[in-house]
């Protein structure tokens, strides 16, 4: 970490005066080595205390709906949803962190055959002694239906070891016990022992959002807040990017053409959209409070596949992440909702869809639909 990050970390800390607590973190694997790094300088200038605990993102959905306490969560946006529907978490403290997109890895050393595009990469798993996935990871979950989607499954099935987490397809890889492991490209880089061979191919490609979550049950909400306005930082997206790139350049010549694939497939969430603006328009009239308004805009962004990136009194915003590739597929765009207290229990809302200069060919204006769903629950505008 760079003299210039960390003072950009500390100046961000010093406007925050919170009593020093300590925060019991419930992170993915996927975030491990990003979180590690970035843990230090938090705890040193706010005088918090991380306990993080790692795991298996299903394992930690199932802890804490068995109630374990912990003051915050980073889990893939959908399993946090999930938990937020349950009570577990606080639907107006969280935000989206960062993503990253799934990869093969092979033993360091190893022959590097291609997967630079899909019919490579069906050579080359065909071509495969065995392959290895983490049987709850998002990542597995995602690649077992892919050799579904392109007709090989059922020859890949002698060729699989299913792993119980990311650290032990780390294992199995690194020993020679088996020759492929797929998950996320972060953790791939993070494994002792083995080498990213490359993401999957833009139009195979599958993107897990990390999002953190403050619990319901937080014994210290301020300071749980505190960790989230930290990692949504650009001083803590620059130590991300940074410890990424230097793991590349560890690989060096051995890279080659997914370099740059890859640095862009692990990137914060907020440095791949544009930001909505309010319209200078009239706005379309609900007759219910702005509080149920409110909850209305967040679910049907959610049922609209959007991932909740900030939650004010009287604004919401979500971000629908790239279903496939960089460049052209669906998703990227983020969309504002507006509320405006009118009186006699009577909010004003204007919608407002962002496209980011990411996928932009498969983007759409998304006010329409947003105002549509939210209609299904509050009744037509007047």
């Amino acid at each position: 970490m760079n003299a210039k990050t960390l003072a950009a970390i500390a100046a961000m800390l010093a406007t925050t005066s919170i009593s020093a607590a300590e925060i019991k973190v419930l992170a993915s694997n996927g975030v491990k080595e990003a979180l590690n790094e970035l843990a230090p300088a938090f705890e040193r200038e706010t005088r918090h205390k991380l306990v993080i605990s790692f795991g298996l993102a299903a394992a930690l959905k199932r802890q804490i709906e068995a109630g374990e306490a912990f003051d915050l969560a980073i889990l893939p946006a959908a399993g946090l949803n999930d938990l937020a529907k349950q009570g577990k978490i606080d639907a107006r403290a969280r935000a989206a962190i960062a993503r990253s997109g799934v990869g093969i890895g092979i033993k360091k050393g190893a022959r590097r055959p291609d997967i630079r595009t899909p019919g490579a990469l069906k050579r080359t798993l065909l071509a495969a002694d065995s392959i290895t996935w983490a049987k709850e990871g998002q990542s597995g979950i995602y690649f077992a239906d892919l050799l579904k989607r392109i007709g090989i499954a059922e020859r890949m099935r002698p060729k699989i070891v299913l792993a119980a987490s990311g650290v032990e397809v780390g294992k199995l890889v690194a020993s020679g016990k088996v020759q492929l492991g797929v998950i996320l490209v972060n953790e791939l880089m993070a494994a002792p022992g083995v080498e990213v061979l490359g993401p999957l191919p833009p139009e195979l490609q599958n993107y897990t959002v990390f999002h953190a979550g403050v619990g319901v049950g937080s014994k210290d909400s301020s300071a749980a807040k505190a960790l989230i306005k930290f990692l949504t930082t650009p001083a803590a997206g620059a130590v991300l990017s940074s410890s990424h790139s230097r793991r590349l350049q560890m690989q060096g010549h051995r890279w080659n053409f997914f370099a740059p694939t890859a640095m862009l497939a692990i990137v914060l969430t907020a440095g791949c959209a544009s930001t909505p603006k309010m319209p200078s328009g009239g706005s379309t009239v609900f007759g219910k409070p702005p509080a149920v308004v409110q909850k209305a805009a967040l679910n049907s962004l959610i049922v609209a596949g959007f991932e909740i990136q900030k939650t004010e009194p009287l604004y919401v915003e979500g971000l629908r992440p790239h279903r496939v590739g960089l460049v052209v597929g669906s998703g990227g765009e983020t969309v504002g909702v507006w509320l405006e207290p009118l009186g006699d229990s009577r909010t004003g809302v204007r919608v407002d869809t962002a496209k980011s200069l990411l996928g932009i060919a498969g983007q759409r204006n998304w006010n329409a639909d947003i105002l549509n769903e939210m209609s299904k629950s509050l009744g037509k505008p007047e």
